[in-house]
């Protein structure tokens, strides 16, 4: 089982994230959130710490197993710099028609 698996449990990660950042003096970071869309309305989670600033000097990096179609409402909000990828595994490709 991973963690986080809640909203929550998201939050609280980030912010433990953020007090570590904060004492350590770091000013930029690759934050990588591994499997994020598991979590139930992960993300409503990511956006309100991007509308806080939370991740202003960082590079984030969302993954997951779940497909998602970047036009659909809840991922209007990803700033403009962002970079939308859609990875496929050697068997996903090959079940979406593409060859290797």
């Amino acid at each position: 089982m991973t963690w986080p698996r809640t909203p929550g449990e998201l939050r609280e990660a980030l912010d433990f994230y953020r007090r570590f950042r904060e004492a350590s003096g770091v000013r930029s970071s690759v934050i990588v959130l591994d499997e994020v869309t598991g979590v139930e309305a992960w993300w409503r989670v990511v956006k309100g710490y991007v509308d806080l600033g939370f991740f202003e000097n960082d590079v984030v990096i969302l993954l997951g197993s779940a497909s998602f179609i970047p036009l659909e409402p809840r991922y209007l909000w990803l700033p403009r710099a962002a970079v939308l990828l859609t990875v496929f595994s050697h068997g996903h490709a090959s079940l979406a028609g593409f060859r290797a």
